[in-house]
């Protein structure tokens, strides 16, 4: 359980402080390209992950089990690891990283600039080698910055991924380096951890020091808040990878 208060300043009084945040995993199935995931959520392997693990679990308590490992959570729907062609990471936390294991025969999408950490992490940037499967760095597909495309009525800016304009991996920079989320033009934003919730969204520019310090950039996690908030103030549902929602199927 997370205390918001000791997160934020000037949040509302009658706002509960206590908060515990799921580690979403987004699926998304394409008439002819199949299954994608976006993020892979946690895996027991948090638990085995040496000092910086143990010292993240101080910080940021876990919880899962083998039945909340994403092989379970697909075979529940009736999915096998295998039928998933496409894995995109929108960055490289425990908490959306952990799973990647589970799918060494998949392509696994990140950003140009993930891919730099990956291989050069610092201690900040909270990549932790116990969750790295060897075969990552090999194996990975960099999203291509010089076919980047904008969408005009967002200002989004992203890769076209299955090449027919139905979906775009977008930059949302400041959070982690690289990155990004999912768009899927008009109908509806995932916006991973641009923000912690849909009502903590609006207090992005009220970080308290400790929460700042996690951003890799403060002053862009701000400047993508306002990006987001501007989707969300179109109509456009947005969201977040640890956001609380009552549904599991938002399209």
């Amino acid at each position: 359980m997370n205390n918001l208060r000791v997160m934020y300043r000037g949040l509302p009084r009658d706002m509960d402080p206590g908060r515990a945040f799921p580690a979403g995993v987004f699926l998304i199935e394409h008439e002819s390209e199949g299954y994608m995931l976006l993020d892979t959520g946690y895996s027991q392997d948090i638990f085995r992950s040496g000092v910086r693990g143990f010292l993240y679990n101080k910080v940021t308590p876990t919880r899962v089990t083998a039945e909340d490992e994403i092989p379970a959570q697909l075979a529940r729907d009736g999915i096998d690891v295998g039928q998933i062609r496409r894995v995109v990471l929108s960055h490289l936390h425990p908490d959306h990283i952990g799973g990647v294991k589970f799918f060494p025969e998949s392509e696994i999408i990140m950003s140009a600039d993930a891919y730099e950490v990956l291989g050069n992490a610092r201690v900040r940037d909270l990549v932790f080698p116990a969750l790295v499967p060897s075969w990552l760095a090999q194996n990975a597909s960099v999203m291509p910055v010089q076919s980047l495309v904008q969408d005009a009525d967002t200002g989004l800016v992203g890769h076209d991924v299955f090449g027919d304009g139905s979906l775009l991996l977008v930059r949302l920079p400041g959070h982690a380096a690289g990155q990004v989320g999912a768009y899927i033009p008009g109908r509806l934003l995932i916006a991973t951890d641009a923000s912690w919730g849909n009502d903590l969204l609006p207090y992005s520019a009220q970080l308290r020091l400790p929460t700042r310090l996690i951003q890799r950039d403060y002053e862009t996690y701000k400047e993508t808040a306002t990006l987001v908030q501007g989707v969300a103030d179109r109509g456009i549902p947005v969201y977040f990878s640890h956001g609380q929602y009552d549904r599991r199927e938002l399209l």
